[in-house]
């Protein structure tokens, strides 16, 4: 009797390993280790967040070097209609200096607006009486018919 419990308990034990195996298979997940694909994939990261941080820095450096510009026009703009103003006072009055400051230097107008000096000597911006016309499709805008009710 005790052989045929043990035998019974041992033919029981083949069943469920086969039975484990064979599930085992059937529900197989392939396993990847995430280095080998991290690495692969972290070298092409790596590429790219260089190639944007250059394309990133050299539009930066293109927006400096534009500013930088324009602030040396605006300057010698300005020191040329002082110089000019200077000369002109210089005939009348030798100590009276003409200071000239457009407040419109320092005021940035979005999309479709203009600076313009109201009557108080302040910046403001407005929108363009009349737009120019535009040759290129993309900044073409077109004019919307507004309904009130």
């Amino acid at each position: 009797m005790k052989g045929r419990l043990v035998l019974l308990a041992l033919l029981l034990a083949v069943i469920c390993t086969a039975d484990a195996e064979r599930h085992r298979r059937r529900h197989k997940r392939l396993r990847t280790t995430t280095t080998t694909t991290e690495r692969a994939g972290a070298a092409e990261d790596a590429a790219a967040a260089t190639d944007l941080e250059d394309l990133e820095a050299e539009h930066l450096e293109f927006g400096m070097a534009e500013r930088l510009d324009e602030k040396k026009y605006q300057d010698s703009e300005k020191a040329r209609v002082l110089k000019l103003l200077n000369e002109v006072t210089r005939n009348g009055d030798p100590d009276h200096e003409v200071y000239l400051d457009d407040p419109c230097l320092k005021v940035h107008c979005s999309a479709g607006r203009v600076c313009e000096i109201d009557e108080h000597g302040e910046a403001v911006c407005n929108c363009i009486k009349e737009c120019p016309y535009e040759t290129e499709q993309r900044r073409k805008v077109t004019p919307r018919l507004i309904i009130f009710s």
